[in-house]
C-alpha cells in the first residue's frame, strides 16, 4: 500500500493542495499510517492541516479555526475527549466540530465523548467512502448551525431596536400628550376661570348672591379640573424632567412623597430622552413600593450613576423587608419592561428587617446582549422580594 510521504522531523505542516476556497481541516494523530490515510482520503477535498499532539493541534485552531477538526482517540499528551473538552472551552473554537477516530478497545471511550462534546466517532477499520459522507454530514451540519445562529442574532437584534422604537415612541407620544393638554384643554379652562372671576365681580350683592355663590363654585370645579390636568400631564412627561433632567425630577418628585428620600447623583448629566422617562418612572414605583411596603419609618434612597456606558440606578430603603421569594406584582413587571424595552435589566432583593434594593441599568449605546447589573449577595439567607 502507498502512502502520502511527510518530513520525518516535522511535527505539523500548513494546509496542503485543495481546491480553491476548500474547507480547512485539523487532523491531530501520531500515528503515520492514520495520518496517510485521512490525508490521502480528504486532501481532494478539503484544505488538510497536520497535528501530532494535542498542544500543537489547539495552537493551530486557536489560531485559525478549522471547519472540522478530526482527531485520534489516543494522543501523546492528551486523549481525543480531553482534546474535544479545550476546544470547547476556547472562545473561537467552542462551535467547531469535533470527529474522533478510536480503535475497537476504545469504542466506549469514544461513545463516552460524545457525551464531552465530540459531534461523531469513527471506529478502525472504517471504509473511506464513510467516512467522506460522515465528514461532509458533519461539516454541513456545523455551517446550518452557524447560519440559524446568525439569524437569530440578527432577528433578536431586530427586536431589541424595535423595543428601543417603541420606547422612543412612547415617551414621544407622551410628551406631544403633555403639549397638547397645556395648549388645549389647561388653556381653555384657564380662560373659563377668568371669564367666571370678571363675572363674579359684575354681579352686584343682594339679590344676585345665590348666582355669585354659584359662579364661585364653578371656578372652584374648575380650579379642581386645573390641578387634575396638570397631575395628568406631569405624569406623563414631567417638565423639569425635559428641563434639568434626572436628578432635578427625581429630587422634586421626592419631596412630594410621604417617605424621606435622598437622592445622590447631580453629576449624573443628561441621556436621551427615553433613558430619561424610563430611569424616572422606574425610581417613582420603586419609591410607591416603599410607601406601601417599607412600614412608617422607612426612610429611602436614590442613586444614580452612568459607568461604562451604562446608566445605574437604585432605589433602597431601611424598611422592614420580607421574603416572599417568587413573587413579583404588576409594579415589578412593569418596571422590567420599561428597562427590557431599552435593553437593560432589573433586580429586586428584599431581606426581612434590613429593607429592600431595586437596581436597574440601561446601556446608553445599543449592546449585543442585556447587561445585567451585579446585585450583591448577603449572609443572612435567602432574599424576598416587596410585591410591587
Amino acid at each position: 500500500m502507498r502512502t502520502a510521504q511527510f518530513p520525518g522531523k516535522s511535527h505539523e505542516t500548513r494546509a496542503t493542495r485543495a481546491p480553491s476556497g476548500a474547507s480547512a481541516v485539523q487532523l491531530v494523530t501520531d500515528d503515520p499510517d492514520l495520518r496517510a490515510r485521512l490525508h490521502r482520503l480528504l486532501a481532494p477535498h478539503y484544505a488538510v492541516r497536520m497535528a501530532t499532539d494535542g498542544r500543537r493541534a489547539l495552537r493551530m485552531v486557536m489560531a485559525q479555526p478549522p471547519a472540522l477538526v478530526i482527531s485520534a482517540m489516543t494522543l501523546p499528551d492528551v486523549d481525543g475527549a480531553g482534546l474535544v473538552e479545550r476546544i470547547r472551552s476556547g472562545p473561537r473554537s467552542r462551535d467547531i466540530p469535533v470527529i474522533l477516530v478510536c480503535a475497537p478497545a476504545d469504542r466506549v471511550a469514544g461513545l463516552r465523548a460524545i457525551d464531552r462534546g465530540a459531534d461523531d466517532v469513527i471506529v478502525r477499520p472504517f471504509v473511506g467512502s464513510e467516512l467522506l459522507a460522515r465528514v461532509r454530514a458533519t461539516v454541513h451540519a456545523a455551517r446550518l448551525r452557524a447560519l440559524e445562529e446568525r439569524e437569530l442574532h440578527a432577528l433578536l437584534d431586530d427586536l431589541k431596536a424595535a423595543h428601543q422604537r417603541v420606547a422612543v415612541t412612547a415617551a414621544a407620544e407622551r410628551r406631544r400628550i403633555e403639549r397638547d393638554l397645556h395648549d388645549g384643554a389647561q388653556q381653555r379652562l384657564m380662560a373659563l376661570r377668568l371669564e367666571l372671576g370678571l363675572l363674579a365681580e359684575r354681579v352686584a350683592d343682594g339679590e344676585e348672591v345665590v348666582t355669585r355663590r354659584h359662579l364661585d363654585r364653578l371656578r372652584g370645579e374648575v380650579d379642581e379640573a386645573l390641578g387634575e390636568l396638570r397631575d395628568l400631564a406631569h405624569g406623563l412627561h414631567p417638565p423639569l424632567l425635559a428641563s434639568d433632567g434626572l436628578y432635578a425630577a427625581l429630587s422634586a418628585a421626592s419631596r412630594k412623597g410621604h417617605v424621606p428620600v435622598e437622592v445622590d447623583g447631580a453629576d449624573v448629566g443628561r441621556f436621551a430622552p427615553a433613558v430619561e422617562s424610563a430611569t424616572y418612572f422606574c425610581c417613582l414605583e420603586a419609591l410607591q413600593n416603599v410607601a406601601k411596603h417599607a412600614g412608617p419609618d422607612a426612610r429611602a434612597a436614590i442613586r444614580l450613576e452612568a459607568r461604562h456606558g451604562v446608566l445605574v440606578f437604585s432605589v433602597t430603603d431601611d424598611g422592614c423587608g420580607f421574603e416572599r421569594p417568587g413573587i413579583e406584582g404588576d409594579g415589578l413587571t412593569n418596571l422590567r419592561d420599561r428597562l427590557g424595552a431599552l435593553g437593560g435589566h432589573a433586580e429586586i432583593t428584599s431581606i426581612p428587617g434590613r429593607g429592600t434594593t431595586v437596581l436597574g441599568c440601561i446601556p446608553l449605546t445599543p449592546a449585543p446582549s442585556v447587561v445585567r447589573p451585579d446585585v450583591g449577595t448577603t449572609s443572612s439567607g435567602g432574599a424576598g422580594l416587596h410585591v410591587i
